[in-house]
C-alpha cells in the first residue's frame, strides 16, 4: 500500500490539472446540493401559499438585485417553470462539471502512469545483464506492463469515483442538515446499526 501511495504522490507533480479535476468535482457536487435545498421549499412556497417567486426571493436571498426580482413571473405558475428552468440549467452546469472531472482526473492518471512505466523502462534497460538473465525478460516486461496497469486503476479510482461521491455525498449531507438538523443526527446514530444487518 505504501508503494500505491508513493506513486500517487506524482498526481502532485500536476498540481493545475488536479486542482481544476478537483474543482469540477465540487462545482458537479455544489449543483445536486443546491437542487435539493432550493426544490421542496420553493416549490412548497409557491404551491401552498401561492405567494411569487420575487417575494420568496426577497425573503430568503436578499442579495439577489431588486432588478432580477422585478423580472422574474409574479403567478405561482410561473415561479414553479422559473424553478424547473434553474433546476435543468444547474443540472446541465453540474453534468458538464461532472464530464470535466472524470475527463480531466483520467487523463491525469493515464499521464503519471506513462511517466511511470517509463521511469521503470529505463532502469531494466540499465540493469546488468545478469540480472536480466537471471530472472527472465518475460518477467520485467510483464511487471512493467501489469503493475503499471493495476497503479492505473488504483489512481482512476482514488481521483474520479472516490471524489465524486465523497463530493456528492458531502453536499447531499449538508442539504439534509439544512432541511433538518436533527433528523439528520439522528439517522448518523441509527445508520451504523442499520447496516450491519443490511450488510
Amino acid at each position: 500500500m505504501g508503494a500505491f501511495w508513493h506513486f500517487a504522490a506524482r498526481l502532485l507533480r500536476h498540481k493545475g490539472e488536479l486542482a481544476v479535476a478537483m474543482l469540477l468535482a465540487a462545482i458537479s457536487a455544489g449543483g445536486l446540493g443546491a437542487g435539493f435545498v432550493a426544490l421542496a421549499p420553493v416549490l412548497e412556497f409557491l404551491l401552498k401559499k401561492q405567494e411569487s417567486i420575487g417575494g420568496w426571493l426577497q425573503q430568503n436571498a436578499p442579495w439577489v438585485p431588486q432588478a432580477v426580482i422585478e423580472r422574474l413571473p409574479t403567478d405561482p405558475f410561473g415561479g414553479v417553470i422559473t424553478v424547473f428552468v434553474a433546476l435543468l440549467a444547474m443540472t446541465a452546469i453540474g453534468a458538464a462539471a461532472n464530464f470535466g472531472h472524470q475527463y480531466l482526473s483520467l487523463t491525469l492518471c493515464v499521464r503519471v502512469t506513462s511517466e511511470v512505466r517509463r521511469d521503470v523502462f529505463k532502469h531494466c534497460i540499465n540493469l546488468p545483464l545478469g540480472d536480466i538473465l537471471r530472472r527472465g525478460a518475460s518477467e520485467f516486461v510483464s511487471r512493467t506492463t501489469r503493475d503499471s496497469a493495476e497503479l492505473q486503476r488504483g489512481l482512476v479510482a482514488l481521483t474520479g469515483k472516490t471524489v465524486a461521491q465523497i463530493t456528492k455525498g458531502a453536499a447531499a449531507f449538508l442539504a439534509a442538515i439544512w432541511f433538518d438538523w436533527r433528523i439528520t443526527l439522528i439517522a448518523l446514530v441509527a445508520a451504523p446499526m442499520i447496516a450491519i444487518p443490511l450488510r
